[in-house]
């Protein structure tokens, strides 16, 4: 899969747009995104009361990035 997201000059946009992607092994892949540092302030992993789990991780123009693992 590959996503093209964009440079966008008003920040305020940027910090409020996200997109939704469906990952496997969410432990290792939220542990490589730590080591990164681009996880959200407010988007560590967690269990989410519908299931399945869920970390947010920021791309270089701060668009958030919501992964996701079902049960």
């Amino acid at each position: 899969m590959e996503i093209h997201l964009w440079e966008c000059q008003d920040k305020n946009i940027a910090e409020n747009t996200a997109c939704r992607i469906a990952v496997d092994n969410i432990e290792a892949l939220y542990k490589e995104y730590q080591q990164a540092g681009v996880i959200h302030p407010n988007g560590a992993l967690e269990e989410k009361p519908w299931g399945g789990k869920e970390f947010v991780a920021l791309d270089m123009d701060g668009n958030g990035l919501f992964l996701f693992e079902d049960d």
